[in-house]
């Protein structure tokens, strides 16, 4: 829990534990916890694995970063009853695949290329990178009027669309119905 929750490198949780309880703990040690730690949770993680792949509404997003100079995402698959987070050595279509299961439900995502993989007829960009998208058009000094005007137009449309989900009740419903208004949108 001290390397993983609290972030501290194994050497702080060492130090910690002699610190506050007495504890006299090696570095291999700590290891080996988090190993026993890791291999208990394994049926949980695939349990949660399972839920978000075959859920009818998933949504997912990934951040990058450099280990050593080599590139490294993290990826999220989430549905209401479950999050799953996986550690890739790059973020390519082929290396992302395997996490997101079979073909299945709607998938609430940017507009990265890597999701060519699910069909459009059963993706839905997610509004909040709309809006980024649409704020940052806006935001450019040339033609900056006439961006404007586009993004408040799709804000219109966006804020109709929402209140169409509102009204809707199951997830697949709703995700449809946005998906089906996302398509006016160009």
């Amino acid at each position: 829990m001290l390397t993983g929750a609290y972030h501290l490198s194994r050497r702080s949780a060492q130090k910690l534990l002699l610190e506050l309880f007495g504890i006299s703990i090696s570095l291999g040690a700590i290891s080996g916890m988090e190993s026993r730690a890791s291999e208990a949770l394994k049926s949980a993680y695939a349990e949660a694995e399972r839920e978000v792949q075959y859920a009818g509404v998933k949504h997912t997003d990934a951040t990058s970063w450099t280990r050593a100079g080599k590139l490294m995402s993290l990826w999220t698959l989430a549905s209401v009853a479950a999050t799953v987070y996986r550690i890739f050595a790059d973020g390519c279509r082929d290396t992302i695949r395997p996490l997101f299961g079979p073909v299945k439900g709607i998938l609430v995502s940017d507009r990265a290329s890597v999701f060519t993989f699910w069909s459009i007829s059963f993706r839905q960009i997610c509004f909040a990178h709309l809006i980024r998208k649409f704020v940052s058009f806006s935001e450019r000094a040339a033609d900056s009027g006439r961006a404007r005007t586009r993004a408040t137009r799709v804000h219109r449309i966006g804020v109709r669309v929402l209140a169409r989900l509102q009204r809707r009740n199951s997830d697949a419903t709703r995700a449809r119905v946005l998906v089906a208004g996302c398509s006016t949108w160009t």
